[in-house]
């Protein structure tokens, strides 16, 4: 049932958008690029396998869990600026990935869909 209304909705809206839709469609979809996640993905091409993409989402997902522990264990015993300044980096990088992606699960992936 779903699948059929995601049809029909990409159909209208392909249908009756002008350039606005489409635009930031492709736009969000370039988006999607400029991350870690996908940086390694495009490195390792092994990962297009169903099973290690999900296995390597998973370890993705865990591993940025212990970085951000470590980071906040790290932070409140007093490291230098440096590191500070690299914790900081990634973890602004990590804010805009995930933004990133959820706005183009919300928004643009069922418009992609069919």
């Amino acid at each position: 049932m779903s699948r059929n209304i995601v049809k029909k909705y990409k159909k209208k809206a392909k249908e009756s958008t002008g350039f606005i839709l489409p635009f930031w469609n492709n736009v969000f979809e370039l988006l999607e690029y400029i991350s870690i996640f996908a940086l390694i993905r495009v490195v390792k091409k092994k990962l297009t396998d169903k099973n290690l993409s999900y296995r390597f989402v998973e370890i993705w997902v865990f591993s940025n869990l212990i970085v951000s522990i470590t980071a906040s264990i790290a932070a409140y015993s007093g490291i230098s600026i440096a590191v500070s300044a690299l914790i900081i980096g990634y973890g602004m990088l990590r804010v805009f990935e995930i933004i990133i992606y959820q706005i183009n699960v919300l928004l643009f992936h069922p418009y992609r869909l069919s």
